[in-house]
């Protein structure tokens, strides 16, 4: 019993047969006078009508790629020479990967700022912070009409008119919508929307819409003789996969056999609402509890059982159901901190005999390993751990060998259980200097915050030296054995280093040599209050845990908290931190460790930025924020 829609559905054997006949009938390429060509050149023009149909828009509006991911690279960067550093891009919280990685690597080699636009606490798009996120230099608004991760629909009518008031392209992932719901481009009024037809049971094939004007004012990436009409072809590049165009058409063929995305996207809802009235009472849904504004896409948890061996066993029993930690909705998963859950979706060839044999066989799994808990509680005398809030600590001094000073800003034995093994270390090794060091078992993050030297590191793949200068994070991986190097002329050097903790909360280590990266080489990203850079984290050399450097301009911050452990060191600037209810003074070198949960926010009393130093375990973003409340 396939559930997994999102990850792929399954193909009719007329998809399979069409893709075959192609490859026997028509194999060549277009422009030649002989049968075959003429074939080719047919099948392509029926391609683009029948796209075109399925989205509301002319058949030389269509452009076909190689996937979704693939044509966004694409097309972004082509728009990238229209761009001027400074231009901004705004993205959301719902986001697959796939329609955010593209603007941060173009950001990246443009100078261009990206912006996050927030999420509700039922992962509904915040429209109202998606329009503070827009201003005179907003060129581009990228969000999905579908979330791929939670099934929740963004009001993309909405979110197309914000764009455009503030001049700016809206720019659609319908990866998850198309599957589910008839397409209308125009209705919405996008300007570039882009689908992949293995989402509604057709080959791996990307398919994008662009508005033509817009289309016509690009200069595309392409080989000069290769023709500019139409002007959907202008971009894409090379010969196209003639098959899979043919089982394109076989998979629209099969979905108006059906009666079409409305009549599917009906059956589709009567199966999510059969789901969501049998889900256990133990199972902890993320998104949307009715139908009513998402596709039959599900997130689910459950608190201690791990959700990878819900999956294993499930699949056992003939369930597919998928475990992954993001599904690639990074932002979103940084926002809610979800963990790792269990991604249900459904299809119109699921049928609700299939539905209440899946809930069978779930509310079995749970039931028992909630009997299996309570025989290990009984084992351990059937003792639980309250949570207590962690006391900022203060900094105490640590080991001077050769001049060095070490201070312990956070040790290992607080009143939290869950921050213990997390330790936070201020090294100042005087000019000329040095200091040995092995790394902790789980890796430490390093920030330079003045000074210069050198790392000289052996590990597991063998020995690196590393350029210490300020403003410069380092991953250094388990175990590495450490001397650090001050330089002669630069009056000492000065580090932050954090050791990740080992044990049950440790995550994946990151490289198993060292990895520098500058601050000034990472995208500056905005989010309401404030603006920050991302060093090291999921994706960027670091998956347990987040290092990044963020900026507070003057007042106060929005009560928030984190679903992760926080350590906050103040490097330049003044301020107060409110904590639980208590005031604590800010100035150069304070540390703060904020545990899950606990509500804070910091107020920048002065004229210039609050400029702090953040680590977050395990990793997540600095924009995730929950329970936000403006004081």
């Amino acid at each position: 019993m396939y559930l997994d829609a999102p990850g792929g559905t399954q193909t009719p054997d007329e998809v399979a047969e069409a893709v075959a006949r192609v490859l026997r009938e028509a194999s060549g390429n277009m422009g030649a006078p002989y049968a075959t060509s003429r074939r080719i050149e047919a099948l392509v023009a029926h391609a683009r009508a029948a796209s075109a149909r399925f989205l509301g828009c002319t058949p030389d509006e269509i452009i076909f790629g190689a996937s979704m991911t693939s044509l966004n690279f694409t097309l972004t960067r082509t728009l990238g020479r229209e761009l001027r550093r400074g231009d901004e891009i705004v993205v959301t919280r719902l986001d697959h990967d796939g329609n955010v990685a593209p603007w941060l690597d173009l950001a990246g080699d443009l100078g261009l700022v990206v912006r996050h636009a927030d999420v509700r606490a039922d992962t509904a798009l915040d429209l109202s912070d998606l329009e503070r996120q827009l201003g005179p230099r907003t060129k581009v608004v990228a969000f999905p009409w579908a979330a791929n991760s939670t099934g929740t629909i963004v009001d993309a009518r909405a979110v197309c008119d914000l764009a455009h008031a503030a001049g700016a392209l809206a720019w659609v992932d319908a990866v998850q919508y198309a599957a589910h719901r008839p397409v209308d481009v125009g209705a919405i009024g996008a300007d570039l929307l882009i689908c992949s037809s293995y989402k509604f049971c057709g080959p791996h094939l990307g398919i994008a819409f662009g508005r033509r004007e817009l289309l016509e004012s690009w200069r595309p990436y392409k080989a000069r003789p290769a023709s500019s009409q139409p002007v959907g072809h202008r971009f894409e590049t090379g010969t196209l996969p003639y098959e899979l165009l043919g089982g394109l058409l076989a998979a629209f063929a099969y979905l108006d056999s059906l009666g079409g995305m409305a009549a599917l996207a009906d059956w589709e809802r009567q199966l999510g609402e059969r789901l969501l009235a049998g889900l256990p009472d133990a199972a902890r849904l993320f998104g949307l509890p009715v139908m009513t504004g998402r596709v039959p896409t599900f997130l689910v948890n459950v608190p201690g059982v791990p959700s990878a061996m819900l999956s294993e066993q499930l699949a056992a029993r003939g369930f597919g159901v998928w475990s992954h930690d993001s599904y690639y909705a990074l932002g979103l998963r940084e926002r809610i901190g979800w963990g790792e859950a269990l991604r249900i979706g459904l299809a119109h060839y699921n049928t609700p005999a299939e539905i209440d044999q899946f809930l069978a066989a779930f509310s079995g799994l749970l039931a028992q390993a909630g009997a299996e808990g309570q025989r290990r509680g009984r084992g351990a005398g059937g003792r639980t751990h309250g949570g207590a809030v962690a006391r900022p600590p203060a900094a105490s001094a640590g080991g001077n060998a050769g001049g060095t000073t070490v201070r312990a800003l956070l040790r290992p034995g607080g009143p939290r259980p869950d921050a213990r093994g997390l330790v936070r270390l201020v090294a100042q090794v005087p000019a000329g200097g040095c200091r040995r060091r092995r790394a902790g078992a789980a890796g430490e993050l390093w920030f330079v915050i003045g000074g210069a030297g050198r790392l000289e590191a052996a590990c597991r793949d063998g020995h690196q030296d590393v350029d210490l200068v300020p403003d410069r994070g380092v991953w250094v991986p388990p175990g590495a054995s450490c001397l650090v190097r001050a330089a002669e002329d630069a009056g000492g050097l000065r580090l932050d280093i954090v050791r990740l903790p080992a044990g049950r909360r440790a995550g994946r280590p990151g490289p198993g040599a060292p990895v520098a990266r500058d601050l000034a080489d990472c995208t500056a990203e905005v989010t309401g209050d404030r603006t920050f850079r991302v060093l090291f984290g999921p994706g960027r050399g670091c998956p347990a845990a987040t290092l990044f450097v963020g900026e507070i301009p003057p007042g106060r911050a929005p009560d928030h908290s984190h679903p992760y452990d926080e350590l906050v060191l103040v490097l330049s600037g003044e301020g107060t931190a409110h904590v639980g209810g208590a005031r604590r003074e800010l100035v150069p070198g304070t540390c703060l460790h904020l545990p899950p949960g606990l509500p804070h926010c910091l107020e920048n009393s002065g004229r210039t930025p609050l400029r702090v130093l953040g680590v977050f375990h395990p990793a997540g973003s600095p924009a995730a924020k929950l329970g936000q409340s403006r004081t």
